[in-house]
């Protein structure tokens, strides 16, 4: 038998937040949820009726000689052609 004593006996503290918001857009509810992590972020907004996830981007910072001078971005879960989440992600990584 082998006993591993290396779980800290210590409360650990959540390495994320999540952030949740409704705000009215042209009379439309339109939800917001926010989960930051340490060094990223991931970002939903929905709307009454389809709470879904239907579109799924990833972004990065491309960090060139110290300064960040593009973003990387991808597709990972769509239904549609339009790359609106790809957009903001890229957006949100600079």
């Amino acid at each position: 038998i082998v006993l591993i004593d290396s779980m800290p006996s210590e409360l650990s503290t959540p390495r994320f937040k999540v952030y949740s918001s409704t705000h009215l857009f042209l009379s439309q509810p339109l939800h917001f949820q926010v989960t930051s992590f340490e060094e990223s972020a991931f970002i939903w907004v929905g709307v009454d009726g389809n709470e879904v996830l239907g579109n799924l981007a990833v972004a990065m910072p491309l960090p060139l000689n110290g300064s960040t001078l593009s973003t990387s971005s991808t597709t990972l879960l769509t239904k549609e052609i339009e790359e609106t989440s790809k957009q903001l992600g890229q957006k949100l990584g600079n």
